[in-house]
């Protein structure tokens, strides 16, 4: 009985030690597979990283300095500002006595408008009375049109009675 029993638990860690063989074994396959897809992944991503450092030298390369770009823009604006200052002291004077004149001519319309104010004040009264005089006949005119198409109206129905 104890042969039995011996040959029974020896069956019993042969199987787990298959099983546990197996489960090694499949583990071991997995860890390699793992580290052969790292190794794949870090060495892709190495390879794109050279990539775009030698795209950035090549666009560095191909950039323009910063001072020729300053400089071309200097150009044209000291051969602006000579042409301008040229303008300005051509025009300047005709610039001055044009804003003095202007404000003479702005005075001379505030000083009309003071001295013609009541009259401003009658043409415009004058106006409003004229404006709601010819409102009123176009309102009788209204009502003198709708009360004779209700004359119309009932004549015919006389008519037709």
């Amino acid at each position: 009985m104890l042969d039995a029993i011996r040959q029974n638990l020896e069956q019993k860690a042969k199987k787990a030690n298959a099983r546990s063989a197996a489960f090694q074994s499949r583990k071991r396959a997995l860890y390699t597979e793992a580290r052969n897809n790292a190794k794949e992944v870090v060495t892709s991503g190495v390879s794109a990283l050279e990539d775009i450092q030698a795209k950035i030298a090549d666009f560095q390369g191909q950039a323009a300095p910063h001072q020729k770009y300053h400089e071309d823009c200097h150009l044209p604006r000291h051969a602006h500002k000579e042409t301008f200052d040229k303008l300005n002291s051509l025009y300047l004077p005709m610039l001055e006595e044009l804003g003095q004149r202007r404000a003479e001519k702005i005075n001379a319309a505030n000083r009309m408008l003071k001295e013609f104010s009541p009259a401003r004040q009658d043409a415009l009264k004058e106006f409003s009375k004229n404006a709601r005089h010819q409102l009123e006949q176009a309102i009788l005119r209204e009502k003198e049109a709708v009360d004779a198409a209700e004359l119309i109206k009932r004549f015919k129905n006389l008519l037709r009675a």
